[in-house]
């Protein structure tokens, strides 16, 4: 049996990134994080100034958290079929932060997320079951954000 690796998993939307631990095994993944935590953008976000400022805060993240690797679940299609330019920085201020760390950081599209939740279904589980007794996760995109930390997990 491998080594787990201790993942830090994010999401974001146009005002926050959403976070959290997990670490294990591809088909065993632990949840180290009781719930999904949350880092407000700055209001500057479009400027250098609040974009660095972002950057130094993830830096600090990575630091405190100690991860082997981060994982980023990407945004999925609109219906105007673009992605917000927030989110663009969001990952490049990401992809800075763990270059700067020695941090190898992957990108998870949401169909892998998916594909993830598809195979656990086939295995008759869910997430919930395997990480939260059953019960659904709050919010709900909790579940994506743990799935893309999984998906990059080492498989046993």
């Amino acid at each position: 049996m491998g080594e787990t690796v201790r993942t830090l998993a994010f999401s974001s939307d146009t005002e926050k990134l959403n976070w959290l631990i997990v670490e294990g095994f591809y088909s065993s993944p632990k949840l180290v994080s009781q719930k999904l935590e949350r880092i407000k953008l700055p209001s500057n976000i479009e400027e250098g100034e609040g974009l660095c400022s972002l950057i130094r805060t993830l830096g600090l993240l990575i630091d405190t958290q100690t991860p082997k690797q981060v994982a980023v679940l990407q945004p999925g299609k609109s219906k105007f079929q673009n992605t917000s330019f927030v989110r663009i920085k969001i990952e490049a201020a990401l992809q800075i932060a763990a270059t700067q760390k020695n941090v190898p950081l992957h990108l998870v599209s949401p169909v892998s997320v998916s594909a993830y939740k598809k195979k656990l279904d086939k295995a008759g589980l869910s997430l919930e079951a395997v990480l939260n007794d059953g019960r659904r996760f709050s919010p709900i995109v909790m579940s994506d954000v743990i799935c893309a930390g999984a998906i990059k997990l080492p498989h046993e």
